[in-house]
């Protein structure tokens, strides 16, 4: 379970520095199926940057979760797998309201 649990936080790394590096736009879920003429009134720059934070957040939540279960503390697993979904939840209403993706003109 171990390796699995650090292939995962490996996983969530990844994708934040290459989201960091300002690449991998095509891997978010709903950019990559937007028609042309949305993609274009999209910032990329401000899409990766909270992307990153995102996966970064994320790996941080994993490591918490994992850390509970390779103790056998599931009281950590919860607090672990309850902030995933905190972050997960704060990250899709935070990025889909007040047009924070949008480029300014």
């Amino acid at each position: 379970m171990l390796i699995i649990n650090i292939g995962v936080i490996l996983l969530f790394l990844i994708l934040g520095i290459t989201f960091s590096k300002g690449k991998g736009i095509d891997m978010v879920a709903g950019y990559n199926t937007m028609p042309q003429q949305e993609k274009e009134k999209i910032d990329k720059k401000t899409l990766c940057k909270y992307m990153s934070r995102l996966m970064f957040l994320l790996a941080a939540c994993w490591c918490v979760l994992s850390v509970g279960v390779e103790l056998e503390q599931m009281w950590l697993f919860w607090v672990g797998f309850g902030l995933f979904l905190a972050v997960v939840i704060f990250f899709v209403i935070y990025l889909n309201t007040g047009n924070r993706l949008q480029k300014k003109e």
